[in-house]
Formats: structure tokens, sequence, C-alpha cells
């Protein structure tokens, strides 16, 4: 009888970790502007229409540097603009974003049959730190709660990080790794906790903005925020493809 309830509560919880039902098939569109469906749960439905690699690194969570040498792995179909894939799932309504990316994990790896490992290796990181002046970010409020401006543009909501009125120290050390240009690993130490608004502009290079008339982000966060980036040395993962295949297509 014991048996039989622990067999039972490893089925419901293999289970919980599961979309109910799947549909993988190629997009059929074929336009290389298309931008997609970004993937999702939403009332007991799971939707993606992206170049695979964009979706897998939304479902593992993937750091910046992470996504950069995951793409630059993986085979060709994987990585077509063109040539996206649509995912269609149905779960329970109300699954956390959290639990959306691990039943994504587990489509992979069943349909895909991909498989991963990490590897934890000392690098080059930046350590974002109060600077000596005064912090120059206020708490969120109900005003206007962030204005990011590169190459003299201001631009849309910051990828990967929710709308709302501010952003966690957490959330803007992931973007400032994703927008340096080296997208060197960036750690919170700053102490602060909460969330805040900011507003900044930089120049993201000579091709796109050759007079030059902000600093380069670097420069920015600790002008215009009050932060600094500071050079160290610090453990860096990094996401290893053991293989992926092609899966079947089903409707």
């Amino acid at each position: 009888m014991q048996l039989l309830a622990v067999s039972l509560l490893l089925a419901l919880s293999a289970s919980a970790q599961t979309f109910e039902v799947t549909s993988v098939k190629p997009f059929k569109r074929g336009d290389p502007g298309f931008q997609g469906i970004q993937p999702a749960c939403n009332g007991g439905h799971f939707t993606a229409v992206t170049p695979l690699f964009l979706t897998m690194e939304w479902a593992y969570d993937m750091s910046p540097n992470q996504a950069d040498e995951f793409r630059a792995k993986m085979p060709e179909w994987a990585q077509s603009i063109s040539g996206a894939y649509e995912l269609q799932a149905t779960t329970q309504p109300g699954v956390t974003e959290d639990k959306c990316r691990k039943m994504a994990q587990h489509l992979f790896e069943d349909r895909f049959h991909f498989k991963y490992h990490l590897e934890t290796v000392m690098g080059r990181v930046y350590e974002m730190v109060p600077s000596r002046g005064a912090l120059k970010m206020q708490p969120a409020d109900d005003s206007p709660g962030w204005s990011v401006t590169i190459n003299g543009r201001e631009g849309q909501p910051l990828p990967g990080i929710p709308v709302r009125k501010g952003v966690t120290m957490d959330e803007l050390a992931n973007w400032i790794a994703a927008t340096n240009p080296d997208r060197t690993p960036v750690i919170n130490k700053t102490g602060l906790q909460g969330v805040y608004k900011f507003k900044i502009a930089f120049s993201a290079g000579a091709g796109l903005n050759r007079d030059f008339a902000d600093p380069d982000v670097v420069t920015a966060v600790q002008q215009q925020l009050g932060l600094k980036l500071q050079k160290s040395r610090g453990p860096v993962q990094h996401f290893i493809v053991d293989s992926i295949e092609k899966p079947e297509e089903n409707r």
C-alpha cells in the first residue's frame, strides 16, 4: 500500500511538470522578418512561434553569455530565423512562469531529444556596486519607471523584464550584461533591495552613432545611475549542448 502511494505521488509530480497535450511543427509562413510569438503560459495554454533557439533560451532561462554560446553551437535548422517552430500545448490554468519553463524543458527533452550539461569556471565578470557619489536612482512610484535611450533613440520595454514602474537590482544587472558589447556577466553586489526607476542614455558603437553624443553603457551606468561596474573574476556558468534532434511533426 505504501509503495502504491509513493508511486502515485511520483506520477503526479511528473505530470505536474509536463504539458497535457503538445503540438510541434515547423512554422509555414517562412517570412524572414517574422518576429514570432514569445513563449508564455496563459489561461491553460502555451504558445511559442519563434526560431527554436529563442524559445529554448527562454525555457532554460539562459544568461546573455550562455545564450550567445548556445546559439553558436546549435544546428542550422534550430538557428534559422525563417524556419521557426510552432509549439502549442495545454496545461492547467494559473501556471507560474517558472513552472511553464520547466514544462517547456520537458517538451524539448522529450520531443527534440535535447540533452545538455552545465559547466562553471572562473572568468571575467563585472561586479555592480554603488559608486562613491550618491545613488541617482529613486524607488519606484506611480510616475514613469524608466527610460532607455540608445544612440539617440528612446527604446522599448527592456527584454526579459516585466513591464512595470521600475526594476530590481538583479534585473538591472542582467539587462546590463545583455547590453554591454562583450556580454560580460554582471553580478549584483549593491545590497539594494526593492524596485527602482531610472533613466539612462548611451552609445552602442561607432557604426550606429558616429558622433558618440552619449558615453558607452559602462560609463553611463556610473555617470547616470550612480552605480559602478568594476572588473573582477567570478564563477561563470556555461551551457553545454550535448545533443539535439529534429522532432517528428505532429498536429
